[in-house]
């Protein structure tokens, strides 16, 4: 403020240094200011020096929470041991160490492999000879340093725990629905309970029997790539936990809607009209797959994500499988296709032919000539 006030007093006062020396008068103005000011003329003569403490930084991580697998529960009885293997994952790559949570003393974590973005730990059980176990609840964590996942689990010894069927990994495509049957025992009969540890927003578990379960999915286009899913089923007091992949393509297959059977007679021209979905948007094309040759498959609109097209029919009294005509049911199929995925329907033409009599010649009369 000082040196604000000096330069505005030369100006009013007519004594404006020359612009050529105005960086002479600001070091001199500087300096005064630096002399007249004690606490800035001690900084100015003191030295510098380095902290003998080294400075703490932020671990390097991606950013991305770390997704541990739920462990299942683990049985073990006194004097003996029990180990199970755990994974987590993390989209970012980080590496990651397995962690103790809660639980007994004999119970140690370990990390096996830190990877880089999918890791594998230990949990390992080796409770004493007088170890009272009953029920315990424990859990493990996931770490990348700095943001963490735990799940928990319980130690029992003298429960049986439930044992769930590994479920097999899934394919659907987006705007479509894919079940599969879940089964599991219990050696104790408890009624078992199915449920979602881990999965993405269209999947869903539900308990269909005693034993049983279903696994629902309902993925959107938009979801496209690979989940993991892990599902449960408990008894109460113990849980089996399996996981599995679902794939979900970026594109779809086209679905052609259900055809009718046609019923016609021969001289006449039928047309029925087809309709397929594909929502990814691609061109779609109508074919005939199947049928006879007067029966031809066009395609008249297959842009967006409804195409259309016709099938017409036009047989003729000498197309008749047999000179005694009748009523004939004569196969047929019709698909769609996107250029690299098909679908098709069948259906049925029952076409009407009469009798194909051959020509009669009347008896000519003879002739003299």
């Amino acid at each position: 403020m000082k040196i604000a006030r000096t330069a505005e007093y030369l100006r009013r006062s007519g004594h404006a240094p020359d612009p050529r020396r105005g960086s002479l008068l600001l070091l001199t103005l500087l300096a005064l200011s630096v002399t007249h000011n004690p606490a800035a003329l001690a900084a100015s003569s003191g030295t510098v020096e380095l902290s003998s403490v080294s400075s703490t930084r932020a671990t390097a991580v991606s950013g991305a929470t770390p997704v541990l697998l739920p462990p299942s529960s683990m049985r073990v009885q006194p004097g003996t041991t029990s180990d199970q293997t755990i994974h987590a994952t993390d989209s970012g790559g980080d590496p990651l160490t397995f962690l103790k949570g809660v639980g007994p003393d004999f119970m140690i974590v370990t990390t096996l492999d830190p990877g880089v973005g999918s890791a594998t730990g230990l949990i390992h059980l080796e409770p004493p000879t007088a170890a009272q176990i009953g029920v315990i609840p424990a859990s493990v964590i996931a770490s990348d340093g700095v943001l963490s996942d735990e799940k928990s689990f319980t130690i029992v010894s003298s429960d049986n725990p439930p044992l769930l069927s590994p479920p097999l990994d899934m394919r659907v495509e987006g705007g479509r629905t894919a079940d599969q049957a879940l089964r599991a025992i219990d050696d104790d009969g408890d009624v078992l309970t199915f449920s979602l540890a881990l999965g993405p927003w269209f999947a869903s578990v539900t308990t269909t029997g005693p034993q049983s379960g279903n696994v629902h999915l309902t993925p959107a286009l938009a979801d496209s790539g690979t989940h993991a899913v892990a599902v449960a089923v408990s008894d109460g007091i113990a849980a089996d936990v399996k996981t599995f992949e679902v794939s979900i393509p970026s594109r779809t297959t086209p679905v052609l809607s259900p055809v009718r059977d046609m019923v016609l007679q021969a001289g006449q021209s039928v047309s029925q009209f087809l309709s397929a979905t594909d929502l990814d948007e691609e061109p779609l094309l109508f074919f005939k797959v199947e049928g006879p040759s007067y029966m031809n498959v066009a395609t008249y609109r297959g842009a967006g994500i409804t195409g259309y097209g016709t099938i017409t029919v036009n047989p003729q009294r000498y197309d008749g499988p047999s000179p005694a005509g009748g009523t004939f049911t004569i196969p047929a199929a019709v698909g769609v296709t996107d250029g690299t995925r098909s679908d098709t329907a069948s259906f049925a033409l029952s076409i009407t032919f009469p009798p194909d009599h051959a020509p009669v010649l009347e008896q000519p009369a003879d002739m003299t000539v």
